[in-house]
């Protein structure tokens, strides 16, 4: 499973259930994790699909490209974009893909 969190490793893991496909993963947390239930997000398949249309839309508005998830190789020329960062790692993701993101997704959400 994939492992995301905030860098405050100290043994302890929450799991967490996408909320689009249902994948399961954990997360490294600060204190145990007390409830029975996982915790909710999206994972990083589901957030390339949920979140690139929202924030092209909010590129064009903003009177930009509307180029989110499209970096190449870790490159991206637009330096002063506020969504440099996520772009660069949901690109990283979907290049990671041999296919596809929404067959990829859809492959991995029906296991």
């Amino acid at each position: 499973m994939p492992q995301r969190g905030n860098g405050n490793n100290t043994g302890y893991k929450k799991p967490v259930i996408c909320i689009v496909c249902g994948k399961k993963w954990e997360v490294a947390c600060s204190t145990p994790y007390q409830s029975n239930s996982p915790s909710s997000g999206l994972c990083d398949i589901c957030q390339v699909q949920t979140v690139t249309p929202v924030i092209r839309r909010r590129q064009l508005k903003e009177g930009n490209f509307d180029c989110f998830g499209k970096a190449v190789g870790g490159f991206c020329d637009q330096s002063n974009c506020k969504y440099l960062l996520p772009c660069l790692h949901l690109s990283a993701v979907a290049a990671s893909c041999k296919e596809s993101s929404a067959t990829f997704c859809e492959r991995e959400c029906k296991q």
